[in-house]
């Protein structure tokens, strides 16, 4: 009765466990990714066309990446993101550097 008992305990153990490593992995690779756009360092080359202008990445000026409606820039020259609504673009580009 007694390993009946301990043996649903050791799966959500395992199960916590599990879950908790997900997420200290996940927080660790988006750090990263946060320290990378801080220092001008990215992985993409973007060009987003908007209905009035066009926008194009740069050491300062980062593609951040996407979020429902918008598209997140990082501006290093002023500390600041930029989000332009995606309802916005005709067209976006997004080339791998790295």
């Amino acid at each position: 009765a007694a390993d009946k008992l301990a043996e649903p305990i050791s799966d959500r153990v395992i199960l916590i466990v599990s879950i908790v490593s997900f997420l200290c992995l996940m927080a660790i690779y988006y750090k990263q990714q946060a320290s990378e756009i801080a220092l001008g360092e990215t992985q993409y080359q973007v060009k987003l066309d908007l209905k009035n202008k066009i926008i194009n990445t740069d050491s300062n000026f980062l593609y951040v990446g996407k979020i429902e409606n918008y598209f997140i820039f990082f501006d290093r020259t002023k500390s600041k993101s930029i989000l332009y609504p995606a309802s916005e673009a005709s067209s976006i580009e997004i080339n791998k550097l790295k």
